[in-house]
C-alpha cells in the first residue's frame, strides 16, 4: 500500500506507507489529497496483471486492460468494480488426502500423473507437478495410475514442495545446458558456456542431470533468469 499525494493539477507522487509524517516536512511536496489505494497482485501465468485500486473499491487502471471482447466473464478496466479472480474449482495440495488423491488420480488414470496433477489441484504449475512425479515415482513420465500404490509417497512430496511457505526455506536453484551453439568458453579454465533453462524456489530433482547453481535470493534468480534469456 502507498500513501499517494494527489495534486489537484498535476501528475501525483507516491511515498510509501508510514512516510506520511516525513513527506509533510517536505517543502518540495505538493500539497494534495491523502488517499489510500491497494495494489492487486494477480499471478496466473500469462494472464497475471496488476491492478490499483481505490479506496472504494473501483479500479483506477491496470497493466493489462481486460475490456469485455476478450472475456465476458470478467471485465478489467478503469472505474469498473474490482472483483477478485474467480477461484478454480480444484483441490487444496496442501490439504488433500490420500483418499481425494486416489480419486483425482482414479477418474483418469491413463493421463500422465503431472497433468493429472495440475489439473485437479489449484496452484500447481506443470514444472512443479513433474517435479511432484518424479519425488513420488522415480519419473516424470509416470501415469496417474501408477501412483494409485504410492499415494503417501505422493503425500509427502507436496508436503515437501509447500513446506518452505510455513518455514520460509527457500532453496533458489537455477538450472543450466551447455549452449551446444557456442562452443567452449574462452581460453584458460573457464567452463563451456551454459544458457538458463530452468529455475525453481527449490531444488528440482528431475533436473539433476542439467547444470544446478543455489542462488541467493528468489528476486534475484528471476532477475537473473530473465537477465541472461
Amino acid at each position: 500500500r502507498f500513501a499517494k499525494f494527489i495534486p489537484r493539477d498535476g501528475w501525483p507522487t507516491e511515498a510509501p506507507a508510514g512516510e506520511e509524517d516525513e513527506a509533510d516536512d517536505d517543502e518540495t511536496l505538493i500539497d494534495g489529497d491523502l488517499v489510500e489505494t491497494t495494489l492487486a497482485i494477480e499471478i496466473m501465468g500469462r494472464h497475471s496483471n496488476l491492478v490499483l485500486i481505490d479506496s472504494t473499491g473501483q479500479i483506477m487502471d491496470s497493466a493489462k486492460r481486460v475490456p469485455a471482447r476478450l472475456s465476458r466473464v470478467r471485465q478489467v478496466l478503469p472505474k469498473l468494480p474490482y472483483e477478485p479472480v474467480p477461484p478454480q474449482e480444484k483441490a487444496d495440495p496442501r490439504a488433500i488426502g490420500p483418499r481425494e488423491l486416489a480419486a483425482l488420480l482414479g477418474a483418469n488414470p491413463d493421463a500422465a500423473l503431472h497433468n493429472a496433477l495440475v489439473g485437479g489441484l489449484r496452484g500447481l504449475s506443470p514444472q512443479g507437478a513433474r517435479e511432484v512425479a518424479f519425488r513420488a515415482t522415480g519419473s516424470t513420465r509416470a501415469k496417474a495410475a501408477d501412483a494409485l500404490t504410492q499415494l503417501d509417497a505422493l503425500r509427502r512430496a507436496l508436503d515437501e514442495l509447500y513446506a518452505p511457505l510455513s518455514t520460509g526455506a527457500w532453496a533458489p536453484r537455477l538450472y543450466l545446458r551447455a549452449d551446444e551453439g557456442g562452443g567452449a568458453a574462452g581460453a584458460g579454465d573457464q567452463p563451456p558456456a551454459a544458457i538458463p533453462v530452468a529455475f525453481s524456489p527449490f531444488p528440482l530433482h528431475h533436473l539433476r542431470a542439467l547444470r544446478e547453481e543455489a542462488i541467493a535470493s528468489p528476486s534475484a534468480l528471476v532477475e537473473r533468469f530473465f537477465g541472461t534469456t
